[in-house]
């Protein structure tokens, strides 16, 4: 018999923040969202979007895309992460997200992460950058806040949480590092993990989140009115589900996913939108 619901495993990231320029916070992670067992309702279309990378700005940084899955009565939805502010840029809603944005000097607090919220928590906050040391903060990741811009260094971006969907161990969805006032590199913020960006020093842009599809925030700029915060990454969508019943139940799939199988389970891998039907 054709059961009624088909359960699945899911993991949807939100695409990654980019950093602020100019001492700038790092970009906050997307949201990290992750279904061990997902029951999904047979005769049913489910829709899936993935998250744009935010883009790294001289001013604040842009936030990423929001990654979702949907369908019938499921709706699930991974938040894309804050954008980093810069100096003197206050931090608004386009810094929260589901990890947030680190803030830029002089801007004081970072971003909230867990925006909108969801249980469990989908990220973490940005941390604070400071006007007296003259460095941003570190933005949020999926495994923790970013910290706090001090000790003339920018702040190291929240760590990124491992998962092994596809059969192996992934890092997804790290905070970007913030930028500072130094001319040594080893002042600025690093990357949270994922590949998420570091900051930049004295002179220099802040550095791209450096995987593709993983959620990771770009690092935020170093000193300097023309230092360009870096971008984050794009999302992703993942499904996997027994081998046995993606042939007996999947009756078609659109967006080109990347499929593979891990043992005796099957693997759909969206990295543009795209949908998954199950027949009746």
């Amino acid at each position: 018999l054709v059961p009624k619901s088909q359960n699945v495993r899911l993991l949807v990231i939100g695409g990654g923040g980019g950093g602020g320029g100019d001492n700038g916070g790092g970009g906050g992670a997307g949201g990290f969202r992750h279904f061990a067992s997902l029951p999904l309702g047979m005769a049913t279309t489910y829709n899936v979007v993935v998250g744009a990378l935010g883009a790294g700005g001289t001013s604040r940084g842009s936030k990423g895309g929001d990654s979702s899955f949907i369908g019938g009565s499921t709706s699930i939805t991974a938040a894309g992460g804050g954008c980093g502010s810069s100096d003197g840029t206050a931090v608004d809603s386009t810094s929260d997200g589901g990890s947030g944005g680190g803030g830029g000097q002089n801007t004081s607090a970072g971003g909230s992460g867990n925006t909108p919220a969801t249980d469990p928590a989908q990220g973490f906050n940005g941390g604070f950058g400071s006007g007296g040391e003259s460095t941003g903060g570190g933005g949020g990741g999926a495994g923790g806040a970013g910290s706090n811009g001090g000790n003339n260094s920018g702040g190291d971006g929240g760590s990124s949480v491992n998962n092994d969907i596809t059969g192996t161990s992934v890092a997804y969805a790290g905070g970007g590092g913030g930028g500072a006032d130094q001319s040594s590199p080893s002042h600025r913020g690093s990357g949270g993990g994922a590949g998420a960006g570091a900051g930049g020093s004295t002179s220099s842009n802040g550095n791209a989140a450096s995987i593709a599809n993983v959620g990771s925030g770009g690092g935020g700029g170093g000193q300097g009115g023309a230092n360009v915060g870096g971008n984050g990454s794009a999302g992703v969508v993942i499904l996997r589900l027994p081998t046995a019943d993606n042939t007996a139940n999947v009756t078609g799939s659109t967006g080109s996913p990347t499929i593979s199988t891990s043992g005796s389970d099957t693997i759909y891998k969206w990295t543009g939108a795209g949908s998954i039907t199950l027949g009746s």
